[in-house]
């Protein structure tokens, strides 16, 4: 067992599972946003001075949308690039590892999915 490779695969693993969420959360504001616009009738913007939308009453379901919250390009790009080049360091560490140690992983479940 190559302990360096086996550190090198476990420090790899939390990385690309930290990157991972992070762009999952990225994924979670983007799809706010997303059900906010598909639903543009019923959303009332926090800041403005808004009516109740035509055709809905005060106990309808209305979105409340900050657009304060709104993921930015830079931030959607880096998250996605840093998610992409972990999973690469992931793979060659993975690579790195003795048949043994990967043979072990594939059985455990070890190897986390992209």
């Amino acid at each position: 067992m190559n302990e360096t490779a086996q550190k090198r695969f476990l420090d790899a693993r939390q990385r690309f599972n930290a990157s991972k969420s992070a762009l999952q959360a990225v994924v979670y504001r983007i799809s706010a946003v997303h059900s906010a616009l598909t639903n543009w009738y019923g959303m009332l913007v926090v800041g403005h001075t808004s009516v109740v939308p035509p055709g809905y009453t005060r106990n309808d379901k209305i979105h409340q949308f900050d657009p304060s919250r709104w993921p930015r390009a830079e931030e959607i790009s880096t998250a996605w690039v840093e998610c992409n080049q972990s999973y690469t360091e992931l793979r060659e560490a993975y690579e790195a590892l003795g048949e043994d140690d990967r043979q072990y992983l594939a059985i455990s479940g070890g190897w986390p999915s992209p």
